[in-house]
């Protein structure tokens, strides 16, 4: 009997992981029951399962972190521990009950790009075969994002940006995955979801009621900040962003550098972002922890 398969979208929260894995729900893969509402942060929805947003933000309680952590203390693949084994553990029970063979499952959190090794040793409790959408998007316009929404410095912006890029590029090798920009799906959602359903030998379909809706969905008013084309990324003299982004359109187009993402991880790693202790200053107020509106 062949395994089923789970897509994860990953990548930077606010870069159009909701607008991909609701166009992909469309299209025939299936969302987990109990998904969170939509609020001021997107209006569209988030399409997260609430259960995996609650799974992840006790384990990342429990390590004194959250989403907005810069650090990459909870990213060393080799972290083994009480609660990472809870974390699989829980993880593969909620995979195990949202799958739906042969249909694909859709899970989106963006938190689940820091965490991927657990969910991917998750997936493989639950039997199901792991694949990856890797959606990213101009870091000025995500940085703009989270200004508008959470107040967030540009500065710690481009690090959460640099963090949820670098690391899921870099645990997700080895798997089948695809590199797709937000500005590509919206400019045309249809060819990315031909890639997809390529790329990842999944089963997705456009009827006419889907291009509809998708059409309907995808609305230009989603794109609130929109950087033109031939601008360049602000930075800092070290051009992390500027070179990682540069890479990140070059794997859109097959050419994945693994060599250099993995250096430009090592120069992250040595950052301040990095290195200092997390900031767990809650942009909303109060503590970072338990912080549901992470996602895009």
């Amino acid at each position: 009997m062949s395994l089923g398969k789970v897509i994860f979208v990953v990548g930077m929260g606010r870069s159009g992981s909701s607008a991909v894995t609701r166009v992909l729900s469309l299209c025939g893969a299936v969302l987990p029951a109990e998904i969170l509402q939509p609020n001021f942060g997107n209006p569209t929805g988030y399409w997260e399962p609430a259960r995996a947003v609650e799974i992840n933000d006790r384990f990342l309680y429990a390590n004194a972190s959250s989403w907005y952590d810069t650090a990459l203390r909870l990213q060393d693949r080799s972290l083994e521990t009480e609660d990472t084994a809870a974390l699989i553990e829980q993880a593969a029970g909620f995979l195990a009950g949202s799958a739906a063979n042969p249909a694909p499952l859709v899970i989106k959190d963006p938190r689940i790009s820091g965490l991927l090794p657990h969910w991917i040793a998750a997936a493989g409790e639950a039997r199901l075969q792991p694949t990856f959408v890797h959606i990213f998007r101009n870091p000025d316009d995500v940085a703009a994002s989270l200004t508008r929404r959470d107040n967030l410095p540009a500065d710690r912006s481009r690090a959460l940006w640099l963090k949820y890029n670098l690391v899921p590029e870099r645990d997700t090798r080895g798997f089948a995955r695809i590199f797709v920009s937000y500005e590509d799906l919206m400019e045309d959602w249809n060819g990315a979801i031909d890639r997809v359903a390529a790329e990842l030998a999944v089963q997705l379909t456009v009827s006419g009621e889907t291009e509809t809706t998708v059409a309907a969905f995808l609305s230009p008013d989603l794109r609130h900040h929109a950087t033109p084309d031939g601008d360049p990324i602000a930075d800092d003299d070290t051009r992390l962003v500027s070179r990682a982004y540069r890479l990140l359109n070059d794997a859109k187009r097959g050419q994945v550098a693994t060599d250099s993402f993995d250096e430009l991880l090592i120069e992250y790693g040595r950052s301040a972002f990095a290195t200092d202790p997390p900031d767990l200053t809650d942009p909303h107020g109060g503590n970072l922890i338990d912080v549901t509106a992470a996602g895009n």
